[in-house]
């Protein structure tokens, strides 16, 4: 048996803290990454829970919006319907936008909180004039490592596609310190297409980049260049000792990572100094990342300099500890985690209890005596579920001493392989079955809810690629940037368990989501402030001071193609425009009007979004940085972690399903009413019967003259601009439906049309047969390319599944 005090410190503390992050996480898929003005986005959104990561049904509405990183302007603010747990739809892109890196976001009532640290659901885009520069440039510095205040000298050469020099090109050279412009040259290319040009910066700081925007006859295309300064190079250094802390007199592990300001991975070399001697060096193995075996004495001071890249910063270390106790994973693999702790001779500690946590769920729990200088525990992964998990070790008196992250069942994923290991290349317009068989991880028949995307890499975007996994499991759960996350899931990549440990051991240190240190922070959940499905309005008088006074009962009309609908408001004007609304009106605006003068006002669920987002951290725009010289503090009585094994294994019940409060956002007063009504035979407004049930809308009734009828009700949908109306409101319901174009080459008529198609295919909704097959039939176009398929998605259980290969399209 558990102490009762114990279960309330290790379990239900940590289980009522998680209770105030967001229930839903969004992971968004689009055909491609990389767009020109003029085309569709077209894209999949995944509605998933938090927890459990399987698909959730219980939100009825996205909310998407489009932005624009440059200006900070919200370009597009749509509706979409969510059917058990997938939206999908496009947005168009017009051809008037600027060139740049935009934002898609989507949220629904259970992914945006009022408490929101920092926003996962979204997906970075990039949109382009043409993906085929009209012009090209070349630019060469006479040094590859420039000092402050250095002249930069270099050579701009300028060429058409074809590689033909571009004389009397119209040049405008900006000198950047980050984002700021600090001053411009104006020239033009001579006859071969060249300019060269010194800069003497105008401070003490070096400039970061030149922005070069080059015009020829009706063309301009925009170009940035970094300036080479790597010995300049800022560089953040930052150790992370395994466990926690670092004890005097024990062997310790010592995780370290290195980033630049803009958050990547810098590779170093370097040595670590007690005092003056340097006692210990260390390299970085991946992404600058790497860990050191290290034995400090107490009472010692320890710091670190780099050898490479070359740098006079010194960098400190963790304080070391007289006395403790540290934790070392010794193995871990799919069915158990190994792991030692060892503590020093004259700590003192008996009682410890072992936890496992994930996602804020404890699963896992066991309490033993450490008679011994060290002691092996175990941990049975079986209990885990995919994903990180938190191992924490806590004293008799349910204090924290030592935690860890590890990624438990890299493996848990679905197969997806195709008919044919080999894709031949072919020929423009030729037309290619698709087959393919989906399994889950234990090889059995799997019917996930796939997408699948065929386009020319050209549109592919390196920088910011993931996929439903990596979404899922490390930028859902860890705080910050994380570098080429795709790279830790690749099967051929025989390294990725032990480097993605690197990434637990330095960037997750501290960076959990669901440690109960962040999640304390989090301000209680207010459901009612929260993100709304349904559209709230009110009805107002003016009084004779100018002010608005809550109107009392009145009706309200609503018009549409299926006619106008009435709607009474409770006493004080208060009326709802239920969420079914939006199906009803897919693609159409319908008219809001009072029946008597008086103002209408609509709340704007976007101004609660734009309100959190403006409070709320976007990881690839502004994530976090990476802050060197941190002194490593151990966590205090506040924080929480996960699980346990090795001694008495404790079991739990009751916490691993526990239902969060969702509230009762509306008042069911509000609803809509109308005085059509469905006698016991389901004849609608039937005249041998005068009262009967609500008619529903979408549902099918008999008139009185025989006929059928689908009930079409009123129900208005978007939010007005905030501003009153004293005549009426225009509302819009979900956003249109469009069929994604692809010809069919079979037919003769679709032959003689030029077709510059750079997404093949575009497939969201794939489900496989009873037997895990897809196959699915597209048309090459006539852009020879070589292009990526991807293919992705999850099951019921929650099990994901990603795939990806090339095709080749040739003369």
């Amino acid at each position: 048996m558990i102490a009762p005090e114990t279960e309330k410190a290790l379990i239900k503390n940590l289980n009522e803290e998680a209770l105030k992050m967001p229930s839903q996480n969004i992971y968004i898929q689009t055909d491609k990454d990389i767009y020109e003005l003029g085309e569709d986005v077209w894209f999949k959104s995944y509605v998933i829970d938090a927890q459990t990561k399987k698909l959730d049904d219980s939100a009825y509405v996205l909310f998407v919006q489009l932005l624009d990183n440059t200006s900070k302007e919200v370009l597009v603010e749509e509706r979409f319907e969510i059917q058990n747990g997938i939206a999908t739809g496009h947005i168009f892109i017009p051809e008037e936008w600027e060139e740049g890196s935009y934002t898609l976001m989507g949220h629904t009532k259970f992914s945006l909180l009022n408490n929101n640290a920092e926003i996962t659901s979204f997906k970075a885009l990039k949109f382009k004039k043409s993906i085929v520069p009209k012009i090209i440039s070349h630019l060469d510095f006479d040094k590859n490592d420039y000092q402050a205040q250095d002249t930069i000298r270099f050579k701009l050469e300028v060429y058409s596609p074809r590689g033909e020099p571009l004389e009397n090109a119209r040049v405008k050279i900006s000198g950047m310190q980050g984002d700021r412009k600090d001053k411009v040259w104006r020239e033009n290319t001579d006859d071969k297409g060249l300019i060269s040009l010194e800069i003497v910066p105008t401070s003490k700081r070096l400039y970061s980049s030149l922005d070069v925007i080059v015009n020829h006859n009706d063309f301009e295309e925009r170009f940035s260049y970094i300036i080479p300064r790597e010995s300049n190079r800022t560089l953040q250094l930052g150790f992370f000792p395994e466990g926690g802390h670092l004890v005097g007199d024990m062997e310790n592990n010592l995780a370290f990572k290195a980033v630049d300001e803009a958050g990547l991975p810098i590779a170093v070399q370097g040595a670590i100094y007690e005092g003056a001697k340097s006692i210990l060096e260390f390299n970085s193995e991946h992404n600058g990342m790497g860990v050191v075996r290290f034995k400090p004495r107490p009472g010692m001071n320890y710091t670190a300099r780099l050898n490479t890249p070359g740098s006079d910063s010194i960098y400190v270390l963790p304080d070391i500890e007289s006395k403790g106790m540290v934790l070392r994973a010794k193995e871990i693999r799919d069915n158990k985690a190994h792991f030692t702790l060892e503590k020093s001779k004259d700590f003192q500690i008996r009682d410890i209890y072992v936890r496992a946590q994930s996602r804020g769920v404890v699963h896992w729990l066991a309490k033993g005596k450490f008679d011994k200088l060290k002691l092996n525990f175990t941990i049975p992964m079986d209990r885990l579920p995919q994903g990180i998990a938190e191992i924490t070790v806590f004293d008799g008196s349910n204090n924290p001493i030592v935690e860890r992250l590890i990624f438990a069942h890299y493996a848990q994923n679905l197969n997806i392989e195709l008919a044919n290991k080999e894709l031949a290349p072919f020929r423009r317009r030729e037309k290619i079955n698709l087959k393919f068989k989906v399994g889950s991880y234990k090889n059995e028949v799997a019917r996930p809810n796939l997408g699948v995307r065929i386009y020319s890499e050209r549109y592919s975007d390196s920088i910011h690629k993931e996929n439903i996994i990596t979404h899922q499991f490390l930028k859902t759960d860890i705080k910050g940037k994380i570098h080429h996350p795709t790279y830790y899931f690749k099967e051929q990549d025989l390294l990725r368990e032990r480097h993605l440990d690197l990434l637990l051991m330095t960037q997750g240190w501290r960076s959990y989501r669901w440690n109960k240190l962040n999640l304390s922070k989090i301000k209680k959940l207010d459901v009612v402030g929260s993100l709304q499905e349904d559209l709230y309005g009110s009805f107002y008088l003016p009084s004779k001071e100018g002010l608005l006074d809550p109107g009392g009962r009145t009706v309200i009309q609503v018009a549409s193609t299926y006619g106008i609908i009435p709607i009474t408001t409770n006493i004080r004007g208060a009326f709802t425009l239920s969420k079914g609304v939006l199906k009803q009106h897919q693609g159409q605006t319908f008219l809001v009007k009072p029946s008597k003068k008086g103002v209408l006002k609509f709340q704007n669920s976007f101004d609660f979004i734009n309100k959190v987002r403006a409070e709320s951290l976007f990881k690839y725009t502004a994530a976090k940085r990476f802050l060197s010289n941190q002194k490593v503090k151990f966590l205090d009585n506040s924080f929480g972690f996960d699980r346990v094994n090795a001694l008495q294994e404790v079991v739990l019940t009751g916490y691993k399903t526990k239902k969060r409060n969702t509230g009762n956002p509306y008042n069911a007063e509000f609803e809509f009413k109308t005085t059509d009504y469905v006698c016991l035979y389901q004849i609608l407004n039937c005249v041998n019967h005068s009262s009967g049930s609500k008619p529903l809308i979408g549902n099918i009734y008999r008139t009185n003259s025989g006929q059928t009828v689908t009930y079409r009700a009123p129900f208005p949908e978007e939010i007005d601009d905030s501003k009153p109306s004293e005549e009426f409101v225009a509302l819009r319901g979900f956003y249109p439906n469009k069929l994604f174009y692809m010809p069919n080459y079979d037919e003769p008529d679709e032959f003689y049309v030029p077709d510059y198609r750079k997404t093949l295919l575009w497939a969201p909704l794939v489900i496989p047969d009873e037997e895990g097959w897809v196959e699915l039939d597209f048309y090459t176009s006539d852009v020879l390319s070589t292009y990526n398929l991807e293919i992705e998605g999850i099951d019921e259980n929650g099990e994901m599944g990603v795939f990806t290969s090339k095709i080749k399209v040739q003369d």
